[in-house]
């Protein structure tokens, strides 16, 4: 696309299309100067669309890792899970005697330190 386009907007012959083409997408930049208008509005739209067409093919490549990697560090980003982590460290159960007590972590504190007294 970007050799037609520099072959025909810009009026390069085709090494030397392909020569700014290669350039632009390897982001070195602009070889030859561009004399008309429609030649540089063509290279900076180039430009941006290969730029935008490179992100999107590496958010698509690297997705995966990156979800791998969250998954390896069990990191939650929904708010729910936040929520009932902190719902279930307030209702902790203790098992004391064999019977079953809800007890705050507060109370919880005091009862081992009456234990061990």
């Amino acid at each position: 696309m970007g050799i037609i386009g520099y072959h025909w907007v810009a009026g390069m012959s085709w090494i030397d299309a392909l020569v700014e083409a290669s350039m632009i997408l390897s982001g070195m930049g602009p070889i030859s100067p561009l004399l008309t208008t429609s030649a540089k509005v063509f290279a900076s739209l180039y430009a941006l669309f290969s730029g935008l067409i490179f992100v999107l093919a590496m958010g698509i490549v690297l997705s995966p890792l990156v979800h791998s990697l969250l998954n390896q560090f069990q990191v939650n980003l929904k708010k729910e899970n936040y929520e009932q982590g902190e719902r279930q460290q307030k209702d902790k159960v203790v098992y004391t005697d064999f019977k079953k007590e809800k007890l705050s972590p507060k109370e919880i504190g005091n009862k081992s330190q009456k234990e061990a007294a």
